[in-house]
């Protein structure tokens, strides 16, 4: 092998290390070239002019059915839980107004997350992880198994009973003081993005991006939903498209039972015409099967 593609070879190998470290470290390394393990195959992107996804369906926005928090509590409420219902069935997905959580609490969230996204090392995050006693920071979905990682960097904390996951609260707090931020208190609550497009569901078999509304929450059924169902309400398939000239930053918040309690389909839902579709399970299971899956279908469900 020549000296030139030798050098070439290790350049590459170099590059392919990076991977690991996220999306921003590769940023701030002022890279050329998009490492391999970042290129999605041409099938399977957002923008590709195949017959399996046309790129006309990924320009299509929906607007989602919309769910009055204020009214669930007054006189419409049996009209405004018939619409959720309708919601939970032909969509999956709803925005939720009116919901209650200041608009202050909801720029704190965000700004907290910027301040910590600006941290200049990997080293200063993973102070911040320490003190947070149960949490993670990294890339992807499983950053063992993928062939290619997701353009993202995420911060994941277990945030129930707070005691239990922040004992060095003050620290916590002081840290993200520094970065110019806020405590993530309010980890518990679901936030939609920061008003920057991306979100994309399944809809009648297309891939169709999500019109926000300003402090309105996106919620969506879930698998355990599903099942406790038994399948009346969808868990859809969504994912994020990267945006090319702003950042985005979301927080998902996953409400489930304990880890150990069992989900079943609901025994009133369960008769001769509409017989039993899943088993029973917990959240335990769910995470430890869906880190050893690709997330880009719905294996645990089926």
């Amino acid at each position: 092998m020549c000296r030139s593609i030798a050098m070439a070879k290790e350049n590459d190998e170099a590059l392919e290390t990076q991977f690991q470290k996220g999306v921003k470290r590769l940023y701030e390394k002022g890279i050329d070239k998009i490492p391999n393990k970042y290129i999605l195959p041409v099938q399977e992107r957002p923008n590709n002019t195949s017959q399996a996804e046309p790129s006309e369906t990924c320009r299509e926005n929906i607007k989602l059915p919309i769910i009055d928090f204020a009214e669930l509590q007054g006189s419409n409420r049996p009209q405004v839980l018939k619409s959720l219902a309708d919601a939970c069935k032909q969509y999956g997905f709803f925005q939720l107004v009116n919901h209650g959580i200041p608009k202050d609490v909801i720029r704190g969230m965000v700004a907290g997350l910027r301040g910590f996204s600006s941290f200049p090392t990997r080293k200063d995050r993973n102070i911040v992880i320490r003190h947070a006693s149960s949490g993670s920071i990294g890339t992807s979905f499983n950053q063992n198994k993928d062939n290619v990682f997701c353009w993202r960097d995420f911060l994941k904390l277990m945030c129930h009973p707070l005691p239990d996951v922040l004992p060095s609260l003050a620290f916590f707090s002081h840290r993200f003081q520094e970065a110019g931020g806020y405590l993530l208190k309010t980890n518990q609550i679901l936030v939609s993005n920061d008003e920057v497009e991306g979100l994309q569901i399944q809809y009648k078999d297309k891939w169709v991006t999500v019109e926000s509304i300003p402090n309105a929450f996106v919620v969506n059924v879930g698998d355990h939903l599903e099942i406790f169902s038994n399948g009346k309400y969808e868990s859809v398939l969504h994912r994020v498209k990267v945006n090319s000239t702003k950042s985005r930053i979301s927080v998902a918040s996953l409400h489930t039972l304990p880890f150990k309690c069992m989900v079943r389909p609901w025994s009133k839902l369960i008769d001769a015409a509409n017989p039993r579709r899943y088993k029973d399970t917990n959240f335990a299971t769910f995470l430890d099967y869906i880190s050893t899956r690709d997330p880009k279908n719905k294996e645990f469900l089926d």
